[in-house]
């Protein structure tokens, strides 16, 4: 979900958001995936044939993901298996946002982070890796 926020003030302005619908003294629970953007890019996956949701027509799916070095586009073209030419792409857009990064999000939006740990380690010391998990408990002030 925090990927979704491209810009740092949407980030801030959606914790924000949270911490004033919280109880006093509340907690705001989430997890931060930073996917290993090498192998994402590395290929292009391609489904097995589906019934589109929306017209039931037999349909393909081909995903790419494009990395800038800040966000990671994924694309995904949605081909119609009976009309190859009514081929449609949506792209969703993910900011992928370092620890510190996201703490310094939460402090900005009145939290301190009670306890962060990283690929469901109990251990909040280690670094992430790519393709690791990211748990925080976030504290009203």
């Amino acid at each position: 979900l925090l990927s979704r926020f491209l810009g740092d003030g949407e980030l801030e302005s959606f914790l924000d958001g949270v911490r004033r619908h919280l109880e006093p003294d509340g907690r705001f629970a989430f997890d931060v995936w930073m996917p290993d953007v090498a192998s994402l890019t590395a290929h292009v996956s391609e489904s097995a044939r589906f019934p589109d949701p929306r017209t039931g027509r037999a349909t393909r799916c081909t995903e790419r993901h494009i990395w800038d070095g800040r966000e990671l586009r994924t694309e995904m073209t949605l081909t119609p298996a009976e009309d190859p030419d009514a081929e449609e792409t949506l792209v969703m857009r993910f900011r992928l946002r370092e620890d510190s990064e996201v703490v310094e999000a939460a402090k900005g939006a009145g939290f301190r982070v009670e306890h962060r740990t990283r690929s469901f380690s109990l251990s909040p010391e280690e670094e992430r890796e790519p393709g690791d998990m990211s748990a925080y408990v976030l504290r009203a002030l």
